[in-house]
Parts: C-alpha cells; sequence; structure tokens
C-alpha cells in the first residue's frame, strides 16, 4: 500500500472508531494538573451517581482515542482509573455505559498461615507484609512491617514465592542432599527455593524485628514507644487491575487506662511504591502524642523536610549484594519534628505527631529498590517530593455538561 493510501486508510479507520463511541452514551470528565510535571495518579468517580445516570450497573472509561482505560469499583462506592496527565495539562475521558474490560489483577494481597498469618499484598513494582496473630502467639516479638523487594514482572508473584519456599518436597530433597553429605547442592537447591535469595523476581532481605519496620506507627507514653504487635483480623476490601485496600484489626491493648482497638486501613495501587495508610484507634476519647517510624539499620543517608511533610532512608538490606533500598514516607498532615532517635535498642527515624481521635492518622509510605522501578536515591526524593506536592494539590477533576 502507497503512503498516500495508508495515511488516507488510517484517517478514514480513525474517522470510524471515533463516530462509533461518538454513538454510545458518555458522561465526559476534564482532568487538570496544575504542577509542572507529569501525573499517572488514581482517579474517583461517584460510582453509583453514575450508574443512576445511566440506569444500569455496568461502566467503563475511555480516553480520548476510544481506548479503554483499566478501571475497578471500589468498596466505598468509587469509579477509579489511573489517567495520564502532562505537566500543566488537561486531559478528558468519557465514562460509557458498557461492561468494563477484565484487565486482569496487578493489586492483589492474601494471609499465608504456612508462615504464622502473614499478610502479604504487593502491586506490579513493589511488595509489602504485615505480621499475623499465630506470631504472636508464638510469642516472637516482630511489630513493624516487611517488604518484599520486586523486580523482572508486573504480575503477583508473592504467592509464587511463598509455595516455592515452603513447598515440603523441597525441604525433603534439601534435607536428603544433606545427609548425603552434598551440602554445596543442598544450599545451591534451598537458594533456588527460598523468597529471601533474589531468583529473578526480587526477595525479602529487610529486617523488622522489634521495631516499626517499614514504615508502622505507634502511640507514645511519656517517652515510651508503645509497639503495636501483630494484627488480628483482617478483611479484603478491593483486590483488581487498579487498587488492593485491607483492613487490619488488632487485640484490644490497655495505653494510659484506656482499652484501645487500632485498626488500619491499608491501600496500594498499581504503579505506587507508597501505601496510603489511615490509622484510628478505637477507645480513645482525647489527642495523644504518636509517632510514625522506619527503623535505621546503619548510617546511610537520612533526608526530612517538615515543611514538605516527607522523609527518606537509605537501607542496607539484611544480606551481601543485595542492591539499594530506599525508605520513606509522606504526611499530609505537617508533623512537629523529624528525626533519628534512639530508644532502648532500637534507632528509628521517627516523625512526631498529636493523634486526634475524631480523625484518625492518614500518612503514605513505602520504599524503592534500585534493581527495580528507582534507580537511584535522588530519584527517591524526588518522588517524594513530587508525591507530597500531589497531596497539595491534587488532580482537578470535572464533570463537563
Amino acid at each position: 500500500m502507497k503512503m498516500k493510501s495508508l495515511s488516507v486508510f488510517l484517517s478514514t479507520l480513525a474517522g470510524c472508531v471515533f463516530g462509533v463511541y461518538a454513538e454510545i452514551p458518555s458522561v465526559k470528565v476534564e482532568i487538570s494538573n496544575k504542577l509542572d510535571f507529569d501525573r499517572v495518579e488514581t482517579v474517583e468517580l461517584d460510582y453509583g451517581e453514575l450508574c443512576d445516570r445511566f440506569g444500569v450497573k455496568s461502566l467503563r472509561v475511555v480516553d480520548e482515542t476510544g481506548s479503554e482505560l483499566p478501571s475497578q469499583v471500589t468498596y466505598n462506592g468509587k469509579l477509579i482509573f489511573q489517567p495520564s496527565v502532562g505537566a500543566k495539562s488537561k486531559v478528558n475521558v468519557a465514562v460509557q455505559p458498557v461492561k468494563a474490560f477484565d484487565f486482569g489483577t496487578y493489586t492483589t494481597g492474601k494471609m499465608y498461615p504456612q508462615r504464622f498469618d502473614d499478610f502479604c499484598w504487593e502491586n506490579d513494582v513493589a511488595g509489602f507484609r504485615a505480621y499475623g496473630p499465630a506470631l504472636q502467639d508464638k510469642g516472637e516479638r516482630g511489630f513493624g512491617y516487611d517488604l518484599h523487594l520486586k523486580r523482572g514482572t508486573s504480575l503477583p508473584v508473592i504467592e509464587h514465592l511463598y509455595d516455592l519456599h515452603f513447598d515440603k518436597e523441597s525441604a525433603a530433597a534439601v534435607e536428603r542432599l544433606k545427609k548425603e553429605g552434598r551440602t554445596e547442592e543442598a544450599k545451591r537447591w534451598r537458594d533456588a527455593h527460598s523468597y529471601h535469595i533474589d531468583n529473578g523476581y526480587g526477595m525479602d532481605c529487610y529486617a523488622v524485628g522489634p521495631t516499626l519496620g517499614a514504615g508502622a506507627t505507634a502511640l507514645i507514653d511519656g517517652d515510651t514507644i508503645v509497639y503495636p504487635w501483630c494484627y488480628k483480623d483482617y478483611e479484603i476490601l478491593d483486590e483488581g487491575p487498579v487498587r488492593f485496600t485491607v483492613s487490619l484489626t488488632f487485640r484490644p491493648a490497655t495505653f494510659q487506662g484506656q482499652t484501645v482497638v487500632e485498626n488500619r486501613i491499608i491501600t496500594l495501587d498499581k504503579g505506587s511504591n507508597l501505601n496510603r495508610t489511615k490509622v484510628t484507634y478505637r477507645g480513645l476519647d482525647k489527642s495523644v502524642p504518636m509517632v510514625m517510624g522506619i527503623v535505621v539499620h546503619d548510617d546511610g543517608p537520612v533526608k526530612s523536610s517538615v515543611k514538605d511533610g516527607y522523609m527518606s532512608y537509605l537501607d542496607p538490606t539484611n544480606g551481601p549484594d543485595n542492591g539499594e533500598v530506599y525508605m520513606g514516607a509522606v504526611f499530609p498532615l505537617r508533623p512537629e519534628s523529624i528525626a533519628v532517635e534512639e530508644e532502648g535498642k532500637a534507632r528509628h527515624l521517627l516523625a512526631h505527631f498529636d493523634y486526634s481521635p475524631t480523625d484518625g492518622f492518614d500518612y503514605y509510605w513505602g520504599f524503592g529498590w534500585n534493581r527495580g522501578n528507582v534507580p537511584t536515591l535522588a530519584d527517591w526524593n524526588e518522588m517524594l517530593l513530587r508525591k507530597s506536592r500531589s497531596i497539595k494539590s491534587p488532580l482537578e477533576v470535572r464533570i463537563l455538561p
């Protein structure tokens, strides 16, 4: 086909495609970015309101070219999707009364009874772990969040790695090789099945122990951190192509004579290295001091800004040659202070706040890995700063008439 003919053909085809979409009833939505950098973020619309407008329960979202964007309906009644909006630009999308395409599940999580009720969750770029009730019943002091470094795939991988790690036939093979004196073969076999070793999809090489780990919160009694222990119950609220949400509820605890129950709503969106977490302590009737902390394992670089509401730390990881792991948090509420502090045997990078029983506490926490999607510490710090700016200047969403 000659170039001119091809051009005419493509123009005709485009006209046909746009004509088809134009015939489908739609609600047009304008999304504006006032900041000076490109953004791909989750946008929320009122699902019930849109369904009422069309008189249907099935909706999809398409961009200006007619291409469908992955979308999802959340537990709290939002239709969510992730448009790409250029710096200081606007884009339009259309919501249509058509069943959404199944784009698969990129944000997911589950509980693993084979490892003391670990609850793990992940998206396409990062994985996380919270310790469960069986570990607490065992008496092991594992308090904060753990990490799973991820690379090599955008698909869920943690379940596969747990299956390999706890495979009984593999464990038996390792023991057999040991008994036969083939210790090097036994080690290679064990390492090939261990989630502590990177075999192409990442690994768990982060140390938590009796600390706040990768970014847990805790109340303060005087000068003492009242460490949380392990979650007691969980409920998966969202799972799909765009967002994972889980509710973790903890066992009742006594704080300054009051019985309190901690709850965390943890949300992880596709493409994000940061979890959004809403923490509430039911039973408190007054504001009390609290901290959000990241355990400090050595003297790696620390950067923080009370004004911009973020902090970061380069962690050495647990073991040799695991690359660089960049820890961090971003706060919608301005911290009172951010500093590295010691308490007993633990050192933390701590951000101090007053917890309000009326409002709860909302923040973002997570990590980047230089073998994953964050090449350098400078890239990580820029990501945190941009997140801080994005919280203060969210994408503006307007339903067009």
